[in-house]
């Protein structure tokens, strides 16, 4: 048979729907995958090299699998799926350590959700996750996109919290906490305008918490950063500080009670932003007399009294914290 006439003819497992337990196996897989080819490739001869060279016999993805590109990652993640899948569809069972088995349908019992998992997994992880979802599944479930683009952000990926969380709006377009985190998304994205429009939206349908009030004081800081115009400059830094404050006036938390202070002290209002200051340094004592020495929850109080110290000119206490 002629080369060119050759079709790949894969068996059919585009109905077969991997349950999401197997996210973690998926990774594990994939990783051994890689693991194998580049030990063939060492037996061969072969050895690390930025350029792929075949008369060298050098190529650049003979390295750990954590630290290759996310594309050539992916290439070992569809394997793995592709082979799971191939399982399932030819009748055979997948058992799980806990004794849970599955089959093609795609249904597992699991004893931890969803929400639980996905703070756990890291970013490849999620990846694979997202990758072998279907819409359909997810549609009736806000939360599980909340979970998942909140996980995302905190990995420092908001491009792909943006997609994630825009498609969970699709189905829940009124859903508050899909609106703040796809907020959130855009302005660690740099898109400071768009996520501004989202927020003023929330706050005129009356969501006065202080995540909402919080982020949409952030794009006014970002906003005023960016801004070349001295009046508009001006302009911004008055709405950023406006927001914190109300934010902390409705809420009284120290998060945007310090960033009140801060910006209150860059406006020019001293006496408003000691003040300030000084009731956020009294919170963040408080708080912290009530977790155990060590705790790393304690880690963002006193990172607010080192600023609460600096505003109010406490230079030694500041250090300290």
């Amino acid at each position: 048979m002629p080369r060119s006439s050759f079709k790949p003819l894969p068996i059919d497992t585009s109905k077969i729907k991997l349950p999401r337990e197997l996210t973690e196996l998926v990774e594990l897989l994939a990783e051994n995958t890689h693991n194998v080819w580049a030990r063939q490739r060492l037996a061969d001869g072969w050895h690390y090299g930025s350029e792929r060279d075949d008369e060298r016999r050098k190529h650049p993805c003979l390295v750990a699998y954590d630290e290759l590109p996310e594309s050539e990652k992916q290439y070992d993640r569809n394997t793995a799926i592709e082979t799971l899948k191939v399982i399932l569809k030819l009748g055979y069972e997948l058992g799980f350590p806990n004794g849970d088995p599955t089959t093609g349908a795609g249904t597992a019992k699991s004893t931890v959700s969803l929400g639980d998992e996905v703070a756990k997994l890291n970013l490849s992880s999620v990846i694979s996750l997202w990758h072998q979802h279907t819409p359909e599944e997810w549609s009736n479930s806000p939360d599980t996109y909340c979970n998942l683009g909140q996980r995302v952000l905190k990995l420092g990926e908001p491009l792909l919290a943006y997609d994630i969380l825009t498609e969970g709006l699709k189905s829940s377009p009124t859903d508050v906490r899909l609106r703040q985190l796809l907020a959130l998304a855009l302005a660690r994205s740099g898109a400071s305008s768009r996520a501004n429009a989202l927020l003023m939206q929330l706050r005129h349908e009356g969501q006065r918490d202080e995540e909402t009030l919080g982020i949409l004081a952030r794009t006014h800081k970002d906003m005023w950063t960016q801004a070349v115009d001295p009046v508009e400059r001006k302009r911004q830094l008055r709405l950023a500080y406006t927001f914190y404050s109300e934010a902390y006036e409705t809420n009284h938390g120290y998060y945007t009670g310090i960033n009140a202070a801060t910006l209150g002290l860059l406006s020019r209002k001293e006496a408003t932003a000691r003040t300030l200051a000084q009731k956020v340094k009294d919170a963040c004592l408080k708080e912290l007399e009530q977790l155990p020495t060590g705790d790393s929850r304690s880690y963002w109080p006193l990172a607010t009294l080192g600023e609460a110290a600096l505003i109010l000119g406490r230079w030694s206490e500041a250090e300290d914290r």
